[in-house]
């Protein structure tokens, strides 16, 4: 199967691959303190944001293919609000990790649920996917809303995992296998 140009649709929006001429529109969040208070990479740069934007390309011609990071489209006004991807890290056990990043205007409106579970079903229906989890600051309740809502279960507490903006970070641990049910809004 192909996997060098990914379309996925919800009811309000369209998931679509990344390109170069999206820089602006990803660099409006991806520099924004408030969208990346959470993430462990950001406030980016308009380098940094091209470069991310380069990669999601290369990545996407890949073979095999094991990253899928896309562009979210609202489609009422056809903006890009967001990015959303599954990181493949075991094709011999398929388990991927799952990221999302909005822009905070779109915050709270279910966008990132309706993304993430449109992911969710790709990685589980079209990718044949076993386990697909994702890992969230304890102090980002929101996205922690979202991952249950999904049906996601916290697994756990990883302490001290990961250094960032000079601390080290706790990040909990969430993840849904494919006999798990997902859950609709």
């Amino acid at each position: 199967m192909d996997f060098s140009q990914i379309t996925l649709h919800t009811p309000r929006l369209i998931l679509r691959e990344l390109n170069p001429g999206d820089a602006a529109a990803v660099h409006t969040y991806d520099s924004d303190p408030r969208a990346v208070a959470h993430q462990s990479w950001g406030p980016n740069t308009l380098t940094q944001t091209e470069e991310f934007l380069s990669c999601a390309v290369r990545w996407r011609n890949e073979q095999p293919r094991i990253m899928f990071e896309l562009a979210i489209i609202e489609v009422e006004s056809g903006e890009l609000i967001g990015n959303a991807g599954l990181n493949v890290q075991s094709l011999k056990y398929m388990a991927a990790g799952l990221g999302y990043t909005l822009r905070p205007d779109k915050w709270g409106q279910g966008y990132g649920f309706e993304a993430a579970q449109a992911l969710l079903k790709f990685g589980f229906e079209t990718l044949g996917l076993h386990r697909v989890w994702a890992t969230v600051s304890p102090f980002n309740l929101a996205s922690i809303k979202i991952l249950e809502k999904l049906g996601m279960q916290r697994e756990g507490c990883m302490r001290d995992y990961i250094w960032v903006r000079g601390q080290w970070w706790d990040m909990l641990l969430y993840a849904i296998l494919d006999r798990d049910t997902l859950e609709t809004p």
